[in-house]
């Protein structure tokens, strides 16, 4: 029988901690427990900079996705995309109910923008 583990729960934080001999990204649990440190043992050279990059990046996919299943998440911004779509439509033909949904249009927008990195 598989046993299937839990990840340690949010929320994560990325701290720089001094190591033996230099600093390195730490990510940390919610009672400052360590996860994994940022290593650079890639086939090219990765730059303390990239480090800390990496490990913010991590931690907040990980407290982003607190509540939700990740993996839906690429469906739940094509809905989104649809809806917005949908209601683009229905501003074209000028149907009533567009006006009422205008706000989450908006808000809908945003979010999706902000998602995909190009707002």
């Amino acid at each position: 029988m598989a046993i299937i583990a839990q990840h340690t729960p949010e929320p994560w934080e990325a701290k720089v901690i001094d190591g033996f001999t230099e600093q390195k990204p730490y990510i940390l649990g919610p009672h400052r427990e360590e996860i994994a440190v940022m290593l650079d043992w890639a086939t090219r050279p990765i730059f303390p900079l990239e480090q800390q990059a990496n490990a913010d990046r991590i931690v907040a996919c990980v407290n982003g996705c607190e509540g939700i299943n990740p993996e839906a998440v690429p469906e739940l911004v094509a809905a989104c995309m649809s809806f917005v779509r949908g209601l683009d439509a229905a501003v074209e033909r000028r149907d009533p109910a567009a006006e009422r949904l205008s706000y989450h249009h908006g808000r809908i927008g945003a979010a999706i923008a902000k998602a995909r990195g190009t707002q």
